[in-house]
């Protein structure tokens, strides 16, 4: 895994575990609990909570595969991209600041 030194999120796999709703409710329950049952995220119950949980919990994955794939790029310089420009790498940084809470760096 390739979490940045001062993070705070519980490492993975994260995994969903559904339920019935209370009071009669016709959807499903659906909460996030990561290793040793630690609680992550109550999605609700409504349509599309099942969805909801099922992207959360595929986060600890998603953020390596991103690290992983910004690391590589910036192995072999496609990551040399004008800071300013609309393109994929700028994306994978930011996607990977809001996880972090700070800018993602260049480490070139």
């Amino acid at each position: 895994m390739h979490e940045s030194p001062d993070t705070e999120r519980t490492p993975g796999p994260w995994r969903v575990v559904t339920g019935v709703c209370h009071n009669d409710h016709p959807d499903t329950s659906a909460d996030v609990l990561g290793p040793d049952n630690v609680f992550i995220a109550n999605c609700g119950c409504h349509p599309a909570a099942i969805a909801n949980a099922h992207a959360i919990a595929a986060l600890p994955e998603l953020v390596d595969a991103l690290r992983e794939t910004l690391a590589y790029w910036t192995s072999t310089g496609f990551a040399d991209c004008d800071p300013d420009c609309d393109c994929i790498v700028e994306s994978v940084r930011g996607a990977l600041a809001k996880v972090d809470r700070d800018k993602v760096t260049r480490t070139s």
